[in-house]
């Protein structure tokens, strides 16, 4: 098996047939193949639900940071946009009036 890479699904499923003697005809019996797997190898099982929450994990933090990244490129374009009025006085109140002599 590690010398060549099974190709098609047809030759994993003839692989599996043949290495555990099991007959897989439908989607059901390899449900039932992996749950029987499941308790004969109680670490795999948790190999693989690690996996699982590994992956949820990992697409929590991309999308936190493409949040990050949209909210810090909103930022910077914002700041650059005001940076770039150069005649435009912003908060700046209006010169009181100077007053008259009489």
């Amino acid at each position: 098996m590690r010398d060549r890479e099974l190709e098609t699904r047809e030759e994993l499923l003839n692989y599996l047939e043949r290495v555990s003697g099991h007959s897989m005809r439908t989607r059901q019996d390899m449900d039932r193949f992996l749950e029987f797997m499941d308790e004969v190898h109680p670490v795999r099982a948790n190999k693989r639900f690690a996996a699982g929450s590994w992956s949820v994990a990992k697409h929590i933090v991309l999308l936190l940071l493409a949040g990050f990244s949209i909210f810090q490129y909103l930022a910077v374009d914002t700041t650059t946009e005001i940076l770039s009025f150069e005649k435009i006085k912003f908060l700046i109140p209006p010169p009181a009036p100077r007053p008259t002599r009489l």
